[in-house]
């Protein structure tokens, strides 16, 4: 698909519950609000208040970029749910993008050459969702793959200059960051072009975490 713009941007991985619409590379609006178990009831109305406020139906979108995680269970669900039915509706492709890399070239663009980053964010109680890059003249480098860790282990992937971006406070936190809708539209278009789907039946979000029913 040679253009994807305008594309629907929606990012519900975590608390936050962000839409966007990116006109193209330049111009762009987003509606961000952040709660506990909102995602249901707000995500819909967002996009319609998104496309409404900028005067574009949804039959001149070219394409959705969906976060697809890893994070929250249900808000990943409810996000991807929705993608796949505004889709369906509308003859729309779908770019799944992975979320903490969308994060991760967010937060690139404020660092220098050479500086190490990592991402620790919450999974549950006990385990966190950890992943190392530095920055290169290129973009970023990979230096610890995505990995599911005992929070208690964390600070020992850390050195001493690292950054670290986290909402979990069993790290030394220099800063906390979570991708926004715009972050996620943004790496579509960079990047994801040779992932764009249009057969979505089986697209499902990247929970990297077994989901587990406890008995209350």
């Amino acid at each position: 698909m040679n253009n994807l713009f305008p594309i629907l941007a929606i990012e519900t991985s975590d608390r936050l519950c962000s839409v966007a619409i990116l006109i193209d590379d330049k111009y762009y609006s987003e509606i961000n609000i952040n709660g506990k178990h909102i995602h249901s009831e707000k995500l819909i109305p967002m996009v319609n208040e998104i496309l409404n406020s900028n005067n574009i139906d949804i039959s001149q979108v070219n394409s959705i970029a969906i976060s697809e995680g890893p994070g929250s269970f249900t808000g990943l669900r409810i996000g991807m749910a929705a993608a796949k039915g505004i889709a369906a509706g509308s003859g729309l492709p779908i770019i799944p993008v992975p979320t903490f890399i969308a994060l991760a070239n967010k937060i690139a663009d404020y660092l220098l050459v050479g500086q190490r980053f990592a991402i620790a964010k919450k999974a549950s109680k006990d385990e966190v969702y950890f992943v190392k890059f530095v920055k290169t003249q290129k973009g970023i480098e990979e230096l610890i793959s995505l990995s599911l860790l005992n929070k208690e282990k964390v600070s020992s992937y850390i050195e001493n200059d690292d950054l670290v971006f986290s909402n979990t406070s069993n790290t030394d936190i220099k800063d906390i960051a979570t991708p926004t809708a715009i972050d996620i539209g943004r790496w579509a278009y960079l990047f994801g072009k040779d992932l764009v789907i249009s057969n979505y039946d089986l697209l499902e979000p990247k929970y990297f975490k077994e989901f587990k029913v406890r008995n209350i």
